[in-house]
């Protein structure tokens, strides 16, 4: 029987020379072929990062080629010299390999294993031989656990490469090169091959659980899987609209709004988005939001709005009488003073059925205000009212208050705690919070603040995905937008953020994460199990940037957006949430981000700054593979780090034409000889653009 040291004998093509613990030279026999070995199987000869095995003990060491070269031979290289003929100088080829593992059997001779490391070397004048199919697989990582066909590897006589999906998105996966290069394609390749090869391992009619979640704000994935009806696609304006399945996934073509409201973000998405200053301004929107969740709380609406409205109008009318007669008697003190009843009852009118202490208010109210109002030329004035009339207004209005507060509801919670609530309910909150005892001496300096909420409440474009129409169920949302937990279905979520407003993108997405996050988390606490799920964010260098000067502080979209994938890059594996983060700039990334990246897929990347980040970043750094990166053709990738044991050049399955995600190049040309070009004219763009 044939051992691994004879097999290995007949594809010997060279010999040991020196020995050092990175750098192996070999001296190659001279009748070793330049091109091809025939064996069992084609061998090709080795190649700059290919690789060669050499027997030590019962097994292989496996070592990358690193340089190839000729020298003059000083010694005669025929085996039967003729001492009467002169030698004239002959060439000999050498190599230099750099060891990276050792091939070993498992379960007797059944299963090749590549271990890292190196734990004892050759010695001088071993052979060194062409690795087999089989050692090639082994090398690659197709012969352990890889569930997932990407590619094949070039180097490595096309064997196929296979991954282990729980490795490739279990600890986060950087996808990097320049633009062209075939990014794109691979992150939706590795998408739509993971969900082929887990419906293919299941039983006939069973669908598989995959959960994917693609940030695009490019709006580029939607095409790639226009096929696949587990997917659900999410715009701000979608062209085609259509019911879903009822198992929380609609068909490809079908999309649905996208939206995020409000009452979902946190206290800090809330003071970046306000720009609230964080030494008088933040406070009073922490109180603000604290006020809007827990009336939202309530489990009668009109209860809480009840108790809101008696809380702002008790202190206005408080801060007023404190004023003395200049707050009630002199203008513009009674202008105020008159409006201000006029307004309570007209806000506490509704609830007299509620409760019927409200009668007595309402109506005492009314008639001081009519007692003192006055119309002239169309304008309407008050005399002036007395410190004493609006003083008896107080004990009743602190006994229903008081009752209200003794009530079992909770009125204080969290801030953060996505408990809905109207988003135009907040300018009322903020302006009776700016009249109490507490803000007054704060008040100028709200002015800011004031005018930002103003602005949001009433901006036409953010409206749709802030404040939607409809339910404010975060269950329901959570089931749309990450998929049902026992769902029949899995799911592929796809947030298209084209349209999405800049100055509120950073921090959707920012929100969005952060939200994915928190909820597996809950789900973990609760159920101590995990739902994985892989988050890919396109165009990552443009939100999770590494800090500049030119950021603003603590308060920008761009830190917020960082930390919030920071914090998921260091604790999302826990919780089953995996990062897929792609770009094409990896020197301008969070450098947090990239360190807990534990495998990367390397496009071609030209730039010396990105090259010299990702050899320093990556676990593996091997030198002479790296230096392909500014060459690599596209769909060529270096695969390295924990989803394979070794770096490998992989060339990418190919897609359809229509799997590809909408990243091709512009055909200048066709358009030019009006072969190809949009039919759609500037009047519809501008309509577009301007409807509400």
């Amino acid at each position: 029987m044939n051992t691994p040291v004879s097999e290995a004998a007949a594809r010997v093509i060279g010999r040991v020379e020196s020995v050092r613990a990175s750098e192996i030279k070999v001296l190659l026999e001279t009748e070793a072929p330049q091109a091809t070995a025939f064996g069992p199987s084609i061998q090709r000869f080795p190649r700059i990062n290919g690789y060669v095995v050499i027997p030590i003990g019962s097994g292989m060491l496996v070592a990358t080629v690193t340089a190839i070269w000729m020298d003059p031979a000083i010694v005669p290289l025929r085996r039967n010299p003729d001492q009467s003929i002169i030698d004239l100088p002959y060439p000999v080829r050498r190599l230099t390999a750099s060891p990276i593992g050792t091939l070993q059997f498992t379960s007797g001779r059944d299963i090749l294993r590549l271990n890292r490391g190196v734990s004892a070397f050759p010695p001088v004048g071993c052979e060194v031989a062409l690795p087999t199919s089989a050692e090639l697989r082994a090398v690659v990582g197709t012969a352990g656990h890889g569930r997932v066909h990407i590619g094949t590897a070039p180097l490595a006589d096309s064997t196929k490469v296979l991954v282990d999906p729980d490795r490739l998105f279990g600890r986060h996966l950087a996808v990097l090169g320049n633009t062209g290069s075939g990014k794109s394609c691979s992150v939706a390749g590795l998408i739509r091959w993971s969900h082929e090869a887990a419906r293919s391992s299941m039983n006939d009619g069973e669908s598989p659980n995959t959960h994917f979640i693609v940030l695009d704000p490019n709006g580029e994935y939607a095409p790639a899987f226009k096929d696949n009806d587990h997917v659900r696609l999410f715009q701000v304006s979608p062209d085609n609209l259509g019911p879903d399945d009822g198992t929380g996934a609609q068909a490809g073509a079908t999309a649905s709004h996208f939206n995020l409201p409000s009452w979902m973000w946190n206290s800090r998405e809330w003071a970046t988005f306000t720009g609230a200053a964080s030494a008088t301004q933040r406070p009073a929107l922490h109180q603000v939001l604290r006020h809007l969740r827990s009336g939202a709380a309530a489990a009668n609406s009109s209860h809480r709005s009840l108790f809101s409205k008696l809380r702002a109008y008790r202190q206005l009318l408080w801060t007023m009488i404190e004023n003395g007669p200049a707050g009630v008697a002199d203008f513009p003190g009674k202008q105020n003073c008159g409006q201000l009843l006029k307004a309570m009852a007209e806000d506490l009118q509704p609830h007299q059925a509620e409760d019927g202490r409200i009668l007595p208010i309402v109506q005492a109210a009314r008639t001081l205000h009519q007692s003192h109002e006055s119309v002239s030329s169309g304008r309407t004035y008050y005399s002036a009212f007395s410190v004493q009339s609006l003083t008896e207004f107080l004990p009743r209005i602190d006994a229903i208050v008081s009752d209200l507060e003794s009530d079992p509801i909770q009125y204080d919670i969290n801030i953060d705690s996505p408990v809905p609530f109207r988003l135009e309910d907040m300018p009322g909150q903020l302006n009776a919070l700016l009249t109490t005892t507490d803000m007054a001496d704060n008040a100028k300096y709200m002015s800011g603040l004031t005018l930002r909420i103003h602005e949001i409440v009433g901006d036409r474009r953010l409206k749709p995905i802030i404040a939607p129409e409809g339910d404010r169920d975060l269950a329901k949302w959570l089931e749309e937008h990450i998929g049902l937990v026992n769902s029949p279905k899995g799911q592929i979520t796809i947030i298209d953020l084209s349209l999405v407003p800049s100055d509120v993108l950073t921090l959707s997405i920012a929100a969005f994460a952060r939200l994915t996050f928190e909820a597996l988390q809950r789900l973990r606490r609760l159920d101590q199990d995990t739902l994985p799920v892989a988050m890919v964010l396109e165009e990552a260098h443009n939100f999770i940037r590494r800090p500049t000067s030119e950021e603003s502080g603590e308060l920008s979209a761009a830190a917020l957006c960082r930390a919030t994938f920071e914090k998921i890059a260091r604790e999302g594996r826990k919780f089953g949430l995996g990062l897929v983060v792609s770009s094409q700039r990896p020197s301008e990334l969070s450098t947090t981000v990239l360190a807990q990246c534990n495998t990367f897929l390397l496009h071609r990347l030209v730039n010396d700054r990105d090259q010299d980040l990702v050899q320093r970043m990556v676990p593996d750094s091997l030198g002479g593979i790296f230096q392909e990166l500014p060459s690599l053709p596209s769909r060529q990738a270096i695969l390295l780090g924990w989803a394979t044991e070794l770096p490998v050049l992989v060339e990418m399955r190919e897609l359809a034409e229509g799997d590809r995600p909408r990243s091709s190049d512009p055909e200048f040309w066709n358009s030019w000889i009006r072969q190809t070009g949009p039919n759609t004219t500037w009047q519809q763009v501008a309509e577009d653009w301007q409807r509400p």
